[in-house]
């Protein structure tokens, strides 16, 4: 029987890849998947890929391109664990993982936060980012879990209920970033019973280069009108105090010199009846005052 299917897309970091692969151990209940997101063959050796050759990972070369959210499709498509995890390939776990997961392998909930670490990739240190998990963690352990439940947009440091995704037919988008939102999202709203435990699966690292850091006009764009999508799924479901605030991605966009396309956003913006412009501008001042006066 396969308890836990750890899914991994990949694209043209092969070191750190295998890194994440070496952080989780080697057992007959644990099946690995990787998919490629059609690797540079300049960049991997095809011949030696990472997991290859090892009895509990399975490899799926894709030649669509379509980014890490199709690569996660993909992986679901052959996932037969009962319970799931999703990992970026230059992240990885900790060595407590498989004896954490044993400890919550027979639990009734269908969705699990745990634990994670940000830190930064040259220095190891904690990293700034690091901050809004940790904190979302206390508070949810303190009762306030929509606020996790809501804010958390990424598909790592969880165990997802394999018959919640499938059940629910939850995919994730196929953008070039922000893909991971909706579907955790939905993941979250879909989930009948919700569980939170501090204790840490999982190292995340910053690192130039990553898609964390893109800050191109497109990556921009993109992640607008995903984040718009976001906010309106928000509303729908009655939790619109969760939004995500629009402004500060406009204001980049403006500051890069792209005033159509500022304006053209502004427009898209101000014609979507679920999400008040009005009412984030003003959150917005009201967070720098606030950001001030603690300085």
């Amino acid at each position: 029987m396969i308890n836990y299917s750890i899914i991994i897309p990949h694209r043209n970091i092969p070191k750190l890849l295998q890194r994440c692969l070496d952080s989780i151990p080697y057992r007959d209940d644990i099946q690995i998947i990787v998919v490629d997101d059609n690797s540079d063959p300049k960049v991997v050796d095809f011949d030696n890929f990472p997991g290859m050759n090892a009895p509990n990972v399975e490899v799926y070369f894709t030649k669509e391109g379509k980014g890490a959210g199709y690569a996660r499709n993909v992986g679901l498509e052959h996932a037969k664990g009962k319970w799931i995890l999703f990992a970026d390939a230059d992240d990885y776990f900790t060595q407590e993982l498989v004896t954490i997961l044993d400890t919550l392998k027979e639990s009734n909930n269908d969705l699990i936060f745990l634990g994670s670490k940000c830190i930064d990739g040259v220095t190891k240190r904690i990293h700034k980012r690091d901050l809004k998990y940790s904190k979302l963690m206390k508070e949810a352990l303190a009762g306030n879990k929509d606020k996790y439940r809501y804010n958390a947009y990424v598909p790592f440091a969880k165990i997802i209920r394999s018959d919640l995704i499938r059940d629910n037919y939850i995919l994730f988008d196929e953008t070039i970033v922000a893909n991971d939102m909706m579907g955790s999202i939905r993941m979250a709203y879909c989930s009948k019973s919700t569980g939170f435990d501090d204790r840490c699966i999982y190292i995340r690292e910053v690192r130039n280069g990553s898609l964390m850091s893109k800050r191109s006009i497109q990556y921009l764009i993109c992640r607008f009108n995903v984040w718009l999508r976001v906010n309106d799924f928000l509303t729908d479901i009655g939790f619109s105090k969760y939004h995500i605030n629009l402004i500060p991605t406009l204001i980049k966009i403006l500051l890069k010199g792209n005033i159509d396309v500022f304006f053209d956003l502004i427009f898209i913006l101000l014609k979507d009846n679920k999400v008040s412009a009005k009412k984030q501008i003003l959150d917005l001042f009201m967070y720098q005052i606030l950001k001030i006066k603690k300085s």
